[in-house]
């Protein structure tokens, strides 16, 4: 075997074992090892990038290949400047919950923390402490992921609440006595794509096109994709209702498979920040959101013929702060309203998407940022649960006669 042959080998051998040093020290490193600070500064770990001249890895042509290892500080409470910095420079599931929170998966995010807690035998509580130092808001994050927890929780537990209405859509109610709020709980199939689901949503100053029950319907403020601010108001017998309300949205694909939407009432300092109200909003009865109102979307798979599916759940906390709420109007909200309404919405999605120089297919071309993530998101959860890959909007195509005729004219 050639001389050259055999320094190659050698060469690239010692890489091997360089690489694999490099790994079980910083495995080390993670898991603290039960090696005392004092101790750890003792340990001279041998660096191919800065190893002695003496080191056959002293060439210059083989610095190249060496690795460098960075000691971490003792991460213990109470956290020192030099571990918060090692910790915002160097820990993958610090910048791994960071991106998370960024794309608002607030589940994984506090997830990702617990495991870094649980790595460094440190507390929640402790790292939330440093939150500007470490670069992460982790009440935030608490907040949000405890927030998502309760509203999924009462979304899914129908204890306590009466179905009222049972045909394509199912329409709950409950109301205690004595409480101002009623709640109404509403859960259909659509077959449509969740884009064009959740366009119905985003797009809220388009709704009165189908919702005939809409008297107005206002955007007040929007950071897309995940906050929006509007205004409504819905007609009923006995007076028209309005509400302004803010809507934040959650990724929840890997823990629940959905996006789930939090509706809040707009506080009067809120409201007074975005500027007026449209017109006309003084002689409406302002009614109020409570807590845990929210909705949630979830892409189904495609029915046997490959028509996108959707599953939508609503639960709305409503206050309409009248002195006495009378039965039928309860009733023509469940059994007439929430029914029609619905069918109105079954009719939206199958229509107003398919006519290219539409409104709404206007909105989806105008707003590339918001709903082509959104179309990536859902096709990567297609495909990782149900094994889904080729996930698209079904649009209607023209007949092949209406092509050519259209083409004629041109």
């Amino acid at each position: 075997m050639a001389l050259s042959q055999l320094i190659d080998d050698w060469d690239r051998d010692q890489r091997l074992i360089d690489r694999i040093l490099d790994r079980c020290f910083q495995a080390l490193q993670r898991r603290k090892a039960s090696i005392s600070t004092k101790r750890r500064e003792d340990i001279k770990v041998w660096d191919s990038a800065h190893s002695d001249s003496n080191s056959p890895h002293a060439d210059p042509h083989r610095q190249l290949n060496g690795f460098s290892h960075n000691v971490a500080p003792d991460i213990c409470a109470p956290l020192t400047p030099a571990a918060l910095e090692w910790l915002h420079r160097n820990e993958p599931l610090l910048q791994e919950a960071a991106a998370a929170a960024k794309e608002k998966q607030v589940l994984s995010a506090r997830r990702t923390l617990a495991v870094l807690c649980e790595r460094y035998s440190l507390l929640y509580a402790e790292l939330a402490k440093h939150s500007d130092a470490l670069g992460l808001d982790f009440q935030g994050i608490d907040h949000d992921s405890d927030r998502c927890q309760k509203m999924l929780e009462e979304l899914y537990d129908n204890k306590g609440w009466t179905l009222s209405h049972e045909s394509e859509v199912k329409v709950y109610y409950r109301h205690l006595k004595g409480d101002p709020y009623h709640s109404v709980k509403l859960e259909a199939v659509l077959e449509a794509p969740i884009e064009h689901v959740l366009a119905l949503a985003a797009e809220y100053d388009l709704t009165k096109m189908w919702n005939s029950f809409m008297k107005a319907s206002d955007i007040l403020y929007t950071e897309y994709p995940f906050l929006t601010c509007i205004y409504g108001s819905l007609w009923t017998p006995i007076i028209t209702f309005d509400a302004c309300v803010k809507a934040e949205g959650y990724d929840l694909g890997e823990e629940d498979r959905s996006l789930l939407v939090g509706l809040t009432n707009l506080t009067e300092e809120e409201v007074a920040k975005i500027g007026a109200l449209p017109d006309g909003h003084e002689r409406r009865r302002r009614a109020t959101i409570g807590t845990g109102s929210c909705f949630r979307v979830e892409a189904l798979p495609p029915t046997a013929d490959g028509r996108p599916r959707t599953r939508g759940m609503v639960m709305g906390h409503l206050n309409p702060r009248l002195p006495y709420v009378p039965a039928f109007l309860v009733n023509f909200v469940l059994k007439v309203a929430s029914p029609v309404i619905f069918k109105l919405m079954k009719k939206a999605v199958a229509e107003l998407f398919q006519d290219p120089n539409g409104e709404y297919r206007q909105r989806l071309k105008a707003k590339p940022e918001l709903y082509a993530p959104m179309q990536a998101r859902t096709k990567q959860l297609m495909n990782k649960f149900y094994g889904v890959e080729d996930y698209a909007p079904a649009m209607k195509r023209s007949s092949p006669a209406s092509r050519a005729a259209t083409a004629k004219e041109e």
